[in-house]
């Protein structure tokens, strides 16, 4: 079986990411910026998802609201890119929730220090194909 350099480079920063969120706590450092990548097919651009749809699930209740303290950066689709152009206010991007929404509200809630997203996402696409 050939494993593809996008899976290993995938899985390392999946680990990475699960790691991470534990130590900004003990370290006690509230300045270092945490910067957490998001990289994926069509689940990660959310797709069948709409933003006025928040409200059938209250947990996720508030998601549709730009979040001013995350940092974020977006290159999502594939002809038709739609790209942040910088850093800009963590929020639904063309109508769609995707999991860095929750994924950032439950990070914020549990560390100081601030956050920033860099979400590079494409449905319809094959990961290491030959």
């Amino acid at each position: 079986m050939k494993t593809t350099p996008i899976f290993l480079i995938t899985l390392v920063l999946a680990s990475a990411a699960a790691r991470s969120t534990g130590l900004p706590k003990a370290d006690g450092d509230k300045k270092t910026l945490r910067v957490f990548i998001f990289a994926g097919q069509s689940n990660m651009v959310g797709s069948d998802s709409k933003v006025e749809d928040i409200k059938l699930f209250p947990p996720f209740a508030g998601l549709d609201k730009p979040q001013d303290k995350v940092l974020f950066s977006y290159n999502i689709g594939r002809e038709d890119k739609l790209l942040s152009k910088g850093w800009v206010p963590l929020q639904p991007v063309d109508n769609v929730v995707g999991p860095e929404l929750s994924f950032a509200r439950k990070v914020s809630k549990e560390i100081q220090a601030p956050i920033a997203i860099i979400k590079c996402a494409a449905g319809g696409t094959t990961l290491g194909a030959d």
